[in-house]
Formats: C-alpha cells, sequence, structure tokens
C-alpha cells in the first residue's frame, strides 16, 4: 500500500476487494488486468484501518513501512485540516457510522484553532442553508 498525494493506493486481492467493499471502505479502481485489482482509500481511511484496526501497513514514497509517528506527519503534510478530518472521521466509525461522499447526513468539521476570517458556519443559519 502507497500513499499518493491525498489518496493511499491498495493492491487488493479480489477477496480484499469484496471485504473492503462491504465494509464501505475506499473505492474500487476497475483496471484491465484481471488478476490484479487496486483500491483506492482516502487519507482518513488508511489511518482508521492502519492505527484503530491494524490491518494495513503503508509505504511511503521511499517505500519504506512507516510507524504511527511517520505516518501522521506524512498525511498531515499531505492535508492542512487532516488533523480534524481524521479524527472526525475515526470518531464516527468507531461509533459504528459510515462515512459516504453521498448522504443524506452530513458531518461539519471546524476546529477551534483555525483563523475562519469570514466567520462562514459559525451560526445556525449558515449551517441550514448548507443542507
Amino acid at each position: 500500500m502507497e500513499i499518493m498525494k491525498i489518496s493511499v493506493f491498495l493492491d487488493a486481492s479480489s477477496e480484499q476487494t469484496e471485504l473492503l467493499d462491504r465494509a464501505c471502505f475506499g473505492q474500487p479502481i476497475i483496471t484491465f488486468q484481471q488478476d490484479q485489482q487496486w483500491f483506492r482509500l482516502c487519507l482518513e481511511e488508511a489511518l482508521y484501518m492502519f492505527y484503530f484496526l491494524k490491518c494495513l501497513k503503508i509505504n511511503g514514497y521511499d517505500s519504506c513501512a512507516k510507524n504511527e509517528v511517520e505516518l501522521w506527519h506524512l498525511m498531515r503534510s499531505k492535508m492542512e485540516m487532516f488533523p480534524e478530518l481524521g479524527k472526525a472521521y475515526s470518531h464516527l466509525r468507531m461509533k459504528n457510522w459510515v462515512a459516504l461522499v453521498h448522504s443524506e447526513y452530513a458531518v461539519i468539521v471546524l476546529s477551534d484553532t483555525s483563523d475562519d476570517a469570514d466567520g462562514r458556519l459559525r451560526v445556525w443559519s449558515d449551517f441550514h442553508c448548507t443542507t
């Protein structure tokens, strides 16, 4: 499994692909090769599976397996809001919620530390307008 930009790609067997799909992790990538399947995970999914489920080993660009600290720093370097989004994703997954892109519900993650210059999404009426 390797990190590319803001996704993690997993070289998966057909059984792994079926399990990941059933558990609503990532997206299968269709290839022309019958014997090789790829699965794309977002960084939050990859961290959850690596840290909480302990079912992944993740390699960086140097093809070396990353430990928890190295992976955290690598993922933070890829996405500024990763700490907040990773925590939100992990919290929801631990509550058996499935985070989907096309969903009837939304979770908006706001950071106490971010300096939001225009003040959007700071009052209830702004939240209501997003639905």
